[in-house]
């Protein structure tokens, strides 16, 4: 069983502070994402949990050890880095046999660990060339096999992807996916890609400035996000967030004066609030629809028609805010005309103006 756990961890680069009294659990075999923006303090938690980085306060612990002083060879972790650090002077064989021989591994076993891994890799033909002989995936999946080839406790990566064109992202961590639920490692993995990470995990702990905004499953931090921050870095196209207030219990007035009537549910949600007068609204492009010459919904006037072949992207005009919607490929109305957008039954996301959290 290999557990990690994060207690009140914090780091600083002299007077600037990247980590803030971060609390975090990692189950046995759980495939978490660090995703945030960049600076958002993820790739050094990541670097604080392999012991690159000295963490200033907090505790570090694995199997409910705690390994803040363990220097990096003796954490039986193994990190994949973003630029690959594959040895350009050694062969495929002598970069993925590196650790073992490092550590005295006897032959033979370096010998059958390097086949099997090899093999799991589909890379047994690439052992004899050099690094510069093979294509950013073929580098990519050497990376991943020096660092699996040590059988470590827990698997690190920080990003690996971000030098692969975007066909071979999508195929490499189908595969990555496929390799950390077959052998059933603790990993951890860094991204500031949202597609990625909901695509990889098993759950999300998404960053900024320095601390853990929400860590769920992948469907509840896009189903359910817990502050504005984290509703609009998900999604693409972003969340759409509009300022709003309480005119009457079933009314709301958005930021340039508009008024809209809510559904009986939503206005019951509203109801239900209690001392809170100014809130933000939120809704995804996928969850509302423009009717044109619509009076039900929020008025608005298209913008911009984007035809993307799956699909119509409409940039709106609401007031003097812009929002995104998803249509049908063949919707066609033409820039200009006006409606309204309807918002899907049990989709509309509430925020509090202040402190920009979420309001159930």
């Amino acid at each position: 069983m290999v557990k990690v756990v994060l207690e009140n961890v914090s780091k600083s680069f002299g007077s600037l502070r990247i980590i803030k009294d971060l609390n975090l659990e990692v189950a046995d075999k759980e495939f978490l994402t660090l995703l945030g923006p960049s600076g958002c303090g993820k790739t050094t938690t990541l670097r604080c949990i392999a012991g690159l980085e000295t963490i200033d306060s907090g505790k570090i612990k694995v199997d409910d050890q705690v390994i803040n002083d363990k220097p990096p060879q003796e954490r039986d972790m193994a990190m994949v880095f973003q630029n690959y650090a594959l040895y350009p002077f050694m062969s495929v064989k002598d970069n993925m046999t590196f650790p073992l021989r490092l550590h005295k591994v006897p032959k033979d076993k370096t010998d059958r660990r390097l086949r099997e891994v090899s093999e799991m890799l589909h890379i047994t033909q690439l052992l004899s060339r050099k690094p510069r002989q093979l294509s950013g995936g073929e580098q990519q999946r050497v990376a991943v096999g020096r660092a699996l080839i040590r059988d470590p406790k827990l698997f690190l990566m920080d990003e690996p992807f971000s030098n692969l064109d975007a066909k071979l992202r999508i195929e490499t961590r189908s595969e990555i996916k496929r390799l950390q639920k077959g052998l059933g490692i603790t990993t951890i993995f860094v991204t500031h890609d949202q597609a990625e990470a909901m695509a990889l995990a098993d759950r999300i702990a998404v960053m900024d400035g320095g601390a853990l905004q929400q860590i769920a499953t992948p469907s509840e931090v896009y189903g359910k996000p817990t502050n504005v921050m984290v509703a609009q870095f998900l999604g693409s196209p972003t969340m759409n967030v509009l300022r709003a207030r309480f005119s009457r219990p079933d009314t709301i007035i958005l930021h340039d004066g508009v008024e809209v009537a809510m559904r009986r549910s939503e206005a019951a949600r509203l109801s239900s609030l209690g001392g809170i007068d100014e809130i933000r609204i939120g809704f995804r492009p996928e969850d509302a629809v423009f009717e044109k010459g619509g009076t039900s919904g929020i008025p608005a006037e298209i913008y911009v028609e984007e035809p993307s072949g799956t699909h119509m992207l409409l940039t709106l005009k609401v007031g003097e805010a812009f929002v995104k919607v998803v249509m049908p490929p063949d919707f066609a109305a033409g820039t200009g005309s006006r409606g309204c957008i309807a918002v899907k039954e049990n989709r509309l996301h509430i925020f509090d103006a202040k402190s920009e959290r979420r309001i159930e």
